[in-house]
């Protein structure tokens, strides 16, 4: 027994020494390198700097940024991860250079189907063959089919806000457009008759709630600082509420599957989806392995998701703005009535409204929905004046491009002027990435815009959006995320025009 003891104990003894000389070796990189940046903690790198000293992320690399300069090192939890902000040196990344640059980092080694089947977490040649075949399906033909059925789910949200502007009683637009952008998921990814607009306590809305109210969790952050426990934890995941719900998500998709290649799906509305154009994507790819029921899911799970959030976050920030800047309500009101009038909102209309894609570029900038992104190094590539090794994440902190005031003076005012044509030719092209840039840049931005736009022209012609006495001024508070949230929602009142 004895013998046994001092043979796990030697183990132990070795494995915590290995350990820690190879987090040391980790931790050396950047100063190796001549690259600035703040002190990593042993166990954590910067990862407990970035998620809790301060209130967002994005304040944390203002504050790197202004210390360390415009390029510094920093880690997140192992991954070395070098934060860019020179535009040239991005365009390269991002475009130029692409083939070196073209995997997003491996953060979690053991992801969920969910996220390693999916656009997001595919690299190499299958992103390549994945991305050709759905590319496709978010084509202006397809997305005009789709536009109709986002047109019937924001009349529902004006008869909920005519309630509101009858009654007089504030409201938390912010929840009324993440019922709108669930049911518009469920109906356009899934032809799911869901009512979710009139039912804000549907099973299906509150599940969506609880993912994302779950994405930066305990055991998320564990798993970062220590990746030996990524496939402990990814396993014990599956047991979570969070876990049993994706799940449950997910074998819904793979029912409404099975259903379709069986002939057992009845399509009474005669409505076309995301998931039956993934399925018609996959019979006529005959260039590479095609997509999986799993590859299908995963991306389907995926759309719903960033669909989800991103969009009801932007048209929350936008209505807030327009309350704020009654001046730029009414011209962007004029705008519309210029081009519709009272009559049908359609589909070329929306993108032919010039002041309309101002507005909502403007607020894409002021309320950046996704802070950061990043690119992964495949080999030894120099950057700037150093030689950076191969798996080191290259970051670009797009909040804080669209806040640099050298590049956008008064950077925190709303002025949709600044997308007017001559301004945005002068402009740097990566000056303006809400949406990131180059052959990685998200498939879903056409169907985002689709229903922003859509959704601002129907409900403006009809409704003055009015600041309350919950609305929170001079500023929103916002709640660290992956993606840019308000705190406490977005609380507005509602005036029907006559």
């Amino acid at each position: 027994m004895g013998v046994i003891a001092n043979v796990f104990g030697t183990a132990v003894v070795v494995y915590v020494l290995q350990w820690y000389f190879n987090r040391r070796k980790i931790y050396k990189t950047f100063k190796n390198l001549g690259i600035p940046g703040p002190d990593p903690n042993l166990f954590f790198g910067n990862l407990w700097t970035l998620r809790w000293s301060k209130n967002l992320s994005s304040d944390c690399l203002s504050e790197w940024r202004q210390q360390y300069g415009n390029m510094y090192g920093y880690y997140f939890g192992v991954v070395p991860h070098l934060v860019v902000y020179d535009l040239d040196i991005l365009r390269n990344v991002l475009i130029r250079d692409f083939s070196i640059f073209s995997n997003r980092p491996k953060i979690f080694q053991a992801q969920a189907k969910e996220i390693k089947l999916a656009l997001q977490g595919l690299r190499d040649t299958r992103w390549k063959e994945v991305r050709s075949t759905l590319t496709p399906t978010f084509s202006m033909s397809k997305l005009k089919v789709l536009s109709k059925f986002m047109s019937e789910s924001v009349d529902k949200v004006s008869e909920v806000l005519k309630d509101k502007a009858r009654s007089g009683e504030e409201v938390d637009i912010h929840e009324v457009y993440q019922r709108l952008t669930a049911e518009v998921i469920a109906v356009t990814a899934l032809a799911i008759s869901k009512d979710l607009v009139r039912n804000p306590h549907d099973e299906f809305l509150a599940a969506v709630r609880k993912i994302f109210r779950n994405t930066m969790n305990s055991a998320v952050m564990v798993s970062m600082y220590f990746p030996g426990l990524q496939s402990t934890l990814a396993f014990l995941a599956k047991f979570s509420v969070l876990g049993k719900m994706s799940s449950q998500v997910t074998s819904n998709i793979q029912n409404e599957i099975d259903k379709r290649k069986n002939g057992l799906y009845v399509n009474d509305s005669g409505r076309t989806d995301l998931l039956q154009l993934m399925l018609d994507a996959r019979k006529k790819d005959k260039l590479s392995r095609g997509l999986s029921d799993d590859d299908i899911i995963a991306n389907v799970w995926s759309v719903m998701l960033a669909g989800y959030e991103t969009t009801s976050n932007t048209l929350s920030f936008c209505s807030y703005l327009l309350a704020k800047h009654p001046d730029i309500q009414e011209k962007l009101l004029q705008a519309i009535l210029d081009k519709f009038g009272d009559g049908e909102v359609t589909y070329e209309g929306v993108h032919e409204i010039d002041y309309l894609d101002q507005v909502v570029s403007e607020t894409l900038r002021v309320f950046t929905p996704l802070p950061n992104f990043k690119r992964e190094l495949a080999e030894d590539t120099v950057i700037g004046p150093y030689k950076i090794p191969a798996g080191t994440a290259i970051e670009c902190s797009s909040w804080e491009i669209h806040h640099d005031p050298d590049i956008w003076p008064e950077p925190y005012k709303f002025k949709p002027e600044r997308f007017e044509a001559d301004q945005k030719a002068a402009r740097h092209p990566m000056a303006w990435i809400p949406f990131g840039a180059g052959p990685r840049q998200c498939i879903g931005m056409r169907y985002a815009l689709l229903e922003i736009k859509m959704s601002l022209c129907k409900l403006l012609r009809q409704y003055r959006f009015i600041p309350s006495a919950k609305t929170e001024f001079p500023e929103l508070n916002m709640i660290p995320s992956v993606t840019t949230n308000p705190k406490n929602g977005i609380w507005l009142k509602i005036e029907q025009r006559i």
